[in-house]
């Protein structure tokens, strides 16, 4: 049962804060419903004489809820039609309306409790999905007799309905009856080579071991084929689906693990591709890899987040790939390579397969290329001919960013933008203000505080940056591959929104264009050097910049004039 707090502790709200109305037929289904409220508010004063209704008043989660009672021996439609009547009157932002019973109480021997008046499920071919069995009559044969339809209900409800109908086909229960792990990866981990490790291990243990492409519903689909073929699966029909005849052989057999790698779309119902719940769990094992969070979260109580290799760690992958690069250059060199990497295992594998392809470029030199913002993208598109990896690091990352772009823009602008700012502590109460502050052309990712609250919890279930509630950060790599990705005329154009989130961030600082208010060692002036450096390194002669960025360059040169004078 829910705990209600007392009346008194809560502020008093007004008529126009209640969205739900509440209708109890008997006193006793009045009491199971006042059970239910999470908190109960005082009563507002009535609003006209003609409002002959008493109303509780409360909240479930973060409804606030209106219930009255029909009045004592009046049942009825014509009653509750009055109280419907009078309930939105006073309280005229009502959005649903709710006739809520609990026929009277438990059936049991003593006690022959029937259906109510109403059945309200969705509409059908025959019904609109509110159907009237009015006070639960029956015929001679003891059938129900079904009085009429009423109207459909509210949209939203039905689409709450679908998406209730979505979440439990990607149900915890279903999935988790087969469930070994769900490995949670992001942009630092090589998920893929772990996937393969466990299914090498269960080949040897005696398992069938499947493997699915979940990219994209055409690879998830094709792969589906795939397993068909291999399992000599038999279709009952010509017309039933691949996907339904591999479900069936799962079934049937055991000994099996299905890994489902790349699963990145958290409102797939993956249920659906999951064979049901007959046989031993132990002998039917599924594995999910991904990097979204809240698909892990969706689907799994078993998750394992799979830790960043040490130095140590990157440094023997790296000569596992290309030992004679140690006898050319020495560990110092491929240390530091591996830490300007951030030990991501595909970069390291990458690099390693970049200068055994290239021997003639040095460490230092391949260093270098990093650096170089020109040649940078083509070190992240490159895809070594000989490997088994056919995806760059680039397109890695790149297909995040689509998903993010698709989901929320806003928050593929912020993306962008925080790629032009320095990749660590950046700090959240900065941006805040510079929502609060920015007046004129305000970026869309800074529209109000939910705006960037939501940008943030998107990016960061998928791994593209880290966030601890205070300060924002960027793995060193992907904060390059945000400038590298981008075209000449949308580099300058995004380094510009950055100088004008660190204008409207510090402008207490600067305020009111006391030029020398800035200090040198602000955090703000790392981040505006670092802006302004990436624009400087495209040799645009000519560009627009906002007016808010010639304010901030004046307070850069005043605070770079002062520590030279000095």
């Amino acid at each position: 049962m829910a705990t209600r707090s007392a009346a008194a502790a809560k502020p008093i709200l007004s008529h126009d804060d209640y969205t739900v109305g509440w209708i109890s037929a008997l006193p006793l289904e009045l009491a199971a419903a006042r059970a239910m409220l999470d908190e109960e508010h005082p009563p507002l004063p009535p609003l006209s004489r003609q409002d002959d209704n008493i109303y509780t008043l409360g909240a479930i989660g973060k409804h606030n809820v209106v219930m009255a009672c029909l009045p004592s021996g009046k049942m009825g439609n014509n009653s509750a039609a009055a109280i419907a009547t009078q309930m939105r009157t006073t309280f005229p932002a009502l959005r649903f309306g709710l006739m809520v019973g609990i026929g009277g109480g438990c059936p049991s021997a003593e006690h022959d409790i029937r259906l109510g008046d109403v059945v309200v499920s969705k509409p059908g071919k025959n019904d609109g999905g509110v159907i009237q069995y009015d006070f639960g009559l029956t015929d001679k044969e003891g059938r129900f007799v079904r009085n009429g339809v009423l109207n459909a209900p509210p949209t939203v409800l039905l689409n709450a309905v679908s998406a209730t109908e979505a979440a439990h086909k990607l149900s915890k229960a279903r999935i988790q009856n087969h469930l070994c792990a769900f490995e949670l990866y992001t942009q630092k981990e090589n998920k893929t080579q772990i996937a393969l490790e466990y299914a090498y291990q269960a080949l040897e243990r005696g398992f069938h071991v499947f493997w699915v492409n979940c990219t994209t519903f055409k690879t998830l689909k094709s792969d589906y084929e795939v397993l068909l073929q291999i399992m000599m699966a038999k279709k009952r029909h010509d017309n039933e689906e691949d996907r339904t005849a591999v479900l069936r052989w799962l079934e049937d057999h055991e000994n099996w693990v299905l890994i489902f790698d790349n699963a990145e779309d958290a409102k797939f119902p993956y249920g659906d591709w999951i064979p049901g719940s007959n046989g031993t769990p132990s002998q039917r094992r599924i594995l999910f890899t991904t990097r979204d969070e809240r698909l892990a979260d969706a689907i799994a109580n078993v998750k394992e987040s799979v830790p960043l290799m040490d130095t140590t760690e990157s440094v023997d992958l790296f000569n596992a790939n290309h030992s004679q690069i140690l006898r050319r250059t020495g560990e110092k060199d491929i240390i530091a390579l591996v830490k300007r990497l951030g030990n991501l295992p595909l970069a390291i594998t990458l690099a390693s397969a970049y200068l055994r392809e290239y021997p003639w470029i040095t460490m230092e030199e391949y260093l270098e290329l990093l650096q170089d913002f020109s040649e940078r993208s083509k070190l992240f598109g490159y895809k070594p001919s000989f490997s088994n990896y056919n995806h760059s690091i680039m397109s890695i990352w790149e297909a995040s960013f689509i998903k993010v772009q698709a989901d929320n823009p806003r928050a593929a602008d912020m993306l962008t933008v925080l790629g032009f700012l320095e990749n660590d502590r950046i700090r959240f109460t900065d941006l805040e203000h510079a929502s609060e502050n920015m007046q004129m052309d305000k970026l869309n990712f800074l529209e109000d505080i939910t705006t960037i609250r939501q940008s943030i919890g998107l990016l960061r279930s998928l791994a593209l940056i880290y966030f601890d509630g205070k300060y924002l950060s960027l793995h060193p790599l992907v904060h390059q591959w945000l400038q590298a990705r981008l075209s000449k005329h949308d580099l300058i154009a995004s380094a510009i929104a950055a100088l004008r989130v660190i204008y409207n961030a510090s402008l207490t600082l600067i305020f009111p264009y006391n030029h020398d208010c800035l200090p040198i060692n602000s955090k703000w002036y790392g981040h505006a050097r670092f802006a302004l450096r990436a624009v400087e390194q495209q040799s645009v002669a000519q560009f627009e910049v906002h007016e808010e960025c010639y304010l901030l360059i004046i307070c850069l040169l005043s605070a770079q004039a002062r520590t030279q004078a000095r």
